[in-house]
């Protein structure tokens, strides 16, 4: 009997496996980026150590700005690379706060911007990143999220672009590093291994897949694979290039389908919140050109929420626990960390599936007694 679940990583079927056509997936303008040289390797963090490497292969680099808003395992490269991490402001909206940090980034820094959620990239971002561009600073621009936008290159003075592939589709391993205008100036780690960081999750998705299919009973082999496999990220200091089946599965995914379900589903999940009291969508307008990696809303009672959702088969991540350095001083991110949920609305889904999920937030927006902590400024 098939299983019936929203969310959580992708499971994989005997689909995701056939053999493509022949596809290039290492020139800049099948990523629609500017000239300049595209490394697949195994993920996200392994793209950032290859941009910081290279950075640090013609000058020395001393301090990296990250913003307040990101996940953990983001400052993991940077601190393995020797530099000193602080973190910087950005308000409500995840826009950069300017400030006296912004003075402090020059010659010897390395600042990170995220292009949050696909949604464009504010104003402010954009004249800080050109300013500490324009002061020596290197600026790497994180586009996972804008990966499948019409235009994912939306900080014009980045060195480096990064994006994590395996967000967007059942990847076991994907991760992109783009170099603006000239080549990397080393090689890849390909004599080293990902210490079996794809492998785990190759046997978890298709494990996933059984699951979903109604072949396995149990779920908690996949997501012991699933966690050991993010263990094994957290320890690797290797950039090695992304698996042959990766790569065969990325060339051979339907983008134009990918982004017309997404954003069909993201617009069934946003028509349904309109009419709930509880909680509001992050982004009221989901942007011409944006394909949505999920769905944020912004509730005071978070974790209420989620856990009614898991246990009627919806899995919602977070965006994101921050990490522990960034337990004050930050009151933005620690807001939008607090009270923020990703509904997925990813292309696994139809609308049925999302009006499924809109019934039971209907149905626990309705258990809910009504008090003044329930505004949502």
């Amino acid at each position: 009997m098939m299983q019936w679940e929203v969310g959580g990583e992708f499971e994989l079927r005997d689909s995701s496996l056939a053999h493509p056509e022949e596809c290039d997936l290492l020139s800049a303008q099948s990523w629609r980026l500017p000239p300049g040289e595209c490394r697949l390797v195994q993920n996200g963090q392994a793209a950032l150590l290859t941009a910081l490497r290279d950075a640090r292969y013609g000058a020395k680099l001393m301090d990296a700005w990250l913003p307040s808003y990101l996940c953990a395992s983001m400052v993991q490269p940077f601190r393995q690379s020797g530099l000193e991490v602080h973190y910087y402001p950005v308000d409500g909206h995840l826009a950069p706060v300017d400030g006296l940090w912004a003075l402090a980034v020059g010659h010897g820094s390395v600042v990170l911007y995220v292009n949050y959620f696909g949604f464009p990239v504010s104003a402010t971002a954009q004249d800080l990143a050109q300013q500490q561009h324009n002061r020596g600073a290197v600026t790497i621009l994180d586009m996972t999220h804008s990966l499948f936008n019409i235009a994912p290159d939306e900080i014009p003075c980045s060195n480096y672009t990064v994006a994590s592939l395996r967000k967007w589709a059942g990847l076991p391993d994907g991760g992109l590093v783009w170099k603006r205008g000239s080549r990397f100036s080393m090689p890849l780690d390909a004599d080293s291994t990902d210490g079996g960081f794809g492998r785990a999750r190759l046997v978890a998705g298709l494990m996933k897949g059984l699951y979903c299919d109604g072949i396995l009973s149990q779920k908690d082999g996949y997501h012991t694979l699933f966690g050991m496999a993010e263990d094994i990220a957290d320890g690797c200091t290797a950039a090695v290039p992304m698996s042959r089946v990766s790569c065969t599965m990325w060339g051979q995914l339907d983008t134009v389908a990918i982004v017309s379900a997404r954003r069909a589903n993201y617009a069934a999940l946003a028509s349904g919140i309109s009419r709930l009291q509880s909680l509001h969508l992050f982004q009221e307008t989901l942007p011409q050109g944006v394909c949505p990696l999920g769905c944020p809303i912004v509730l005071p009672r978070r974790d209420d929420l989620r856990i009614f959702l898991t246990s009627h088969g919806v899995y919602c991540p977070i965006h994101w626990q921050l990490p522990t350095d960034v337990a004050t001083g930050f009151p933005g991110s620690q807001s939008v960390s607090a009270t923020m949920l990703t509904l997925p609305c990813d292309q696994r889904y139809t609308r049925n599936d999302m009006e499924r999920v809109v019934t039971l937030m209907t149905e626990w927006d309705g258990s809910r007694p009504r008090s003044r902590d329930d505004g949502v400024a």
